[in-house]
């Protein structure tokens, strides 16, 4: 007679009345005996700077759970050896009163229905720097910025770069602990900031790229050892042009009268042709692009008439007027001026 044949015969041997399915026991019966007992407390370490937790040897700050969950569950036993347990990592809650967390438990075993049950779990807790704050108040850093500027002095203009780094670095710290400004010195020259992480280097210095008209040189330096392996530091050095509309530019030892600056180019007037071009950055900086005078070249005027292709205008300083070549839109205008020529 097969075993599926007996125990369809047996009556449960502990309450004597229903049939039994496994080992001798009904599944009521199986049920009532299935315990899930805590085998010790855990020990938890947090920072007291940043809220992050240690488990194993990595330090999280958000979305934790889930890596908890098997510590917690290494602190279980279960009274049938049958039994498989699974937590649940979205029911985690952390009672600082009693010092437990509790969380939600399936059991699952053969010839029963899954059951579900509320665990508690006693917990420690000791209190560390995690080594992300350890970095930041240590003035840790893997990588510097330098904000510099054509004119080689500090400018204001710097100051505009210098927000909407901080505004990403704001940003990007919610996401990751480890993405932080260590330091930002201002010198005469221009400004120094200081990152914990050289990924964000990268990521900084081509959005400064993208969005301002500049050039970048990059190098690194042996900073040490770290985990056996060479440790650099990396140095992003921008140089930002720092002139506005009206101001005269030389590239290449010829003098432009600046119009309009973008990101990737500049439109400027030939003072010497009057034509208008355009220049590029990298034949800016490639053929030694400086700024001769920052003070707008710039004067407006008062459009009397327009013949042809001529319009005559009145300055409003001294009330002089001038014929120029050109018909300017509108009633007013400014005329860029050089060594006494006008150009429109």
């Amino acid at each position: 007679m097969s075993y599926e044949m007996i125990r369809d015969k047996m009556i449960c041997v502990i309450c004597g009345k229903n049939q039994a399915v496994d080992h001798g026991m009904c599944e009521e019966c199986i049920k009532e005996n299935i315990k899930v007992e805590t085998i010790s407390q855990v020990n938890l370490a947090f920072c007291p700077k940043c809220g992050s937790i240690r488990i194993g040897k990595k330090w999280y700050k958000n979305d934790y759970a889930g890596r908890l969950m098997p510590v917690l569950m290494d602190e279980l036993k279960c009274t049938d050896r049958d039994a498989i347990l699974t937590g649940n990592p979205k029911s985690i809650v952390m009672n600082d009163q009693d010092k437990t967390i509790s969380f939600e438990v399936s059991i699952d075993r053969k010839y029963i229905d899954s059951l579900n049950e509320k665990i508690s779990v006693p917990y420690s807790v000791s209190y560390i720097s995690c080594p992300t704050c350890n970095k930041f108040t240590g003035s840790y850093y893997e990588a510097m910025i330098q904000l510099r500027t054509v004119s080689t002095e500090y400018d204001d203009s710097l100051n505009n770069v210098l927000d909407s780094i901080g505004n990403i670095m704001e940003k990007r710290k919610r996401i990751d602990a480890a993405s932080f400004i260590s330091k930002v010195e201002k010198k005469a020259e221009g400004i120094d900031i200081y990152l914990g992480k050289k990924n964000d280097g990268d990521m900084l210095s081509s959005f400064v790229m993208d969005h301002f008209f500049s050039n970048i040189i990059v190098t690194k330096t042996l900073a040490g050892v770290k985990d056996g392996r060479k440790f650099y530091r990396y140095t992003y050095s921008l140089r930002i042009l720092d002139a506005g509309e009206g101001s005269l530019i030389s590239v290449d030892h010829k003098n432009y009268i600046l119009t309009a600056v973008r990101n990737k180019h500049i439109d400027v007037i030939d003072v010497d042709t009057e034509r208008k071009i355009r220049i590029n950055r990298n034949t800016f900086f490639m053929k030694d692009g400086r700024i001769v005078t920052k003070e707008p070249q710039m004067r407006k005027f008062i459009v009397i008439s327009r013949s042809g292709d001529e319009s005559q205008l009145m300055d409003v300083q001294n009330f002089r007027i001038i014929t120029i070549r050109g018909k300017p839109e509108g009633d007013e205008v400014n005329l860029f001026i050089y060594k006494g020529k006008y150009f429109l």
